[in-house]
């Protein structure tokens, strides 16, 4: 079984445009594990187009666990519209009320994934009032060249793309504030440095973190103006933020021991770190401006937080971490606000690296089968773990999901 914390020190660890109408306000009073009955009248329009954009569309609100796609004589909110290549002018009805819920045109430069993706994010924000995930992109690692390279693609696996070809060890990307900057930890260089991509969709590299000895974990913070990573110019793996802005360096840390995966409170105030100053690598949170680290878990083996961005509800937890239960791993979650520790996956395989979706319900992860390594995504309030895309095979091993804001 491989120790977690060494890895994490060692080896890093269109257009679019809303038509507005006098609409009525929506109020669906349900708690997380009901869904909303929901279906798609036959687009008119470009029959191509919108055949296309329905299947996103409905593969989407699935996906979200905030709806039950059904016939829509059957279905509480409906949707209706026009589609062609480019866009999508759509209208959701609710049964029995004649005036829509709302309408809006959606634009995906000729991409009918794109406006179906614009489409399911905004009926989720109106209809069950909740953030949505469809435009959402997952970066991981994969091996399948030979060396681990950094990839990205869509949130239902479509998409894939590859950004790095260096053939050197990149490990732990993570997302900035925005869904086009990500930040890793690399080799490429010839030491374990932190670069940036400032936009994944023309990927240019800038080297961020190049202080003698480790540079690694790479977070950025809410407002895009801190970088809390670790480095060893000191001689130990401490725990520190660079502003971004001016360069200037803020040691939060002074320990014996290794600090390790620091991650970003929603508001930009703390900092949850793992450390094995207790003799066992545990959560602390410490402020973002320095100041005095408290343990929140005890006992056992807790590596790799990620703390949610927005919690969909106070029913759910919203620091998520790989804990160690017997011989395996397992995706763990707990309250920043208190309350006890849950195990959120238990089913005899490895499940570790995971990070939140910015809806604060879902996680992706690594789940280790017959030696293989690939991607799921969890529901942190039912449990439901379903393979990402299974024609990420080919890439090999995927594992270190990061999942955009």
């Amino acid at each position: 079984m491989k120790q977690r914390l060494m890895w994490s020190i060692f080896v890093f660890g269109a257009a679019v445009a809303l038509v507005t109408a006098q609409t009525p306000t929506v109020r669906v009073t349900k708690g997380v594990a009901d869904k909303i009955a929901i279906g798609i009248e036959p687009f008119g329009g470009d029959a191509s187009a919108a055949q296309q954009i329905s299947s996103v569309l409905a593969s989407d609100l699935v996906r979200s666990d905030w709806f039950n796609y059904v016939a829509p004589a059957n279905a509480e909110f409906i949707v209706r519209g026009t589609a062609s290549g480019a866009s999508l002018n759509g209208t959701v009805y609710r049964r029995g009320v004649s005036a829509p819920v709302f309408q809006k045109t959606c634009g995906g430069d000729g991409n009918p994934r794109a406006v179906a993706h614009q489409m399911a994010d905004e009926i989720v924000r109106q209809v069950a009032q909740k953030r949505g995930i469809a435009q959402t992109k997952i970066a991981f690692i994969a091996n399948g060249s030979g060396q681990k390279e950094l990839y990205v693609m869509d949130y239902d696996g479509a998409n894939v793309k590859r950004l790095t070809n260096d053939r050197v060890l990149t490990v732990r990307p993570r997302f900035g504030p925005n869904r086009s900057t990500l930040v890793f930890t690399s080799y490429r260089g010839g030491w374990p440095d932190v670069y940036l991509v400032r936009d994944i969709n023309a990927p240019a590299l800038v080297c961020i973190a190049s202080y003698p000895g480790l540079n690694t974990g790479g977070a950025i913070s809410p407002d895009g103006r801190k970088l809390a990573l670790v480095l060893s110019r000191d001689g130990n793996p401490e725990l520190y933020v660079k502003d971004l802005t001016n360069g200037s360096l803020t040691r939060l840390s002074r320990t014996k021991q290794a600090e390790s995966s620091p991650c970003w409170s929603p508001d930009g105030s703390q900092i949850c770190f793992v450390s094995d100053r207790a003799g066992s690598p545990q959560l602390y949170v410490t402020p973002g401006s320095g100041g005095e680290a408290r343990r929140v878990t005890f006992g056992g083996y807790r590596t790799e937080p990620d703390w949610a961005a927005w919690t969909a509800s106070p029913e759910l937890p919203d620091i998520c971490f790989t804990v160690r239960a017997g011989r395996q791993f397992q995706i763990g979650a707990m309250n920043s606000r208190g309350g006890d520790e849950r195990m959120l996956t238990g089913d005899g395989h490895d499940n570790e690296d995971p990070t939140w979706a910015p809806d604060g319900r879902h996680i992706v992860f690594t789940k280790a089968v017959n030696r293989r390594k690939s991607l799921y995504i969890l529901d942190a309030f039912s449990g439901r773990a379903i393979e990402l895309n299974r024609n990420l095979s080919v890439l090999g091993d995927c594992f270190t999901p990061a999942w955009s804001r």
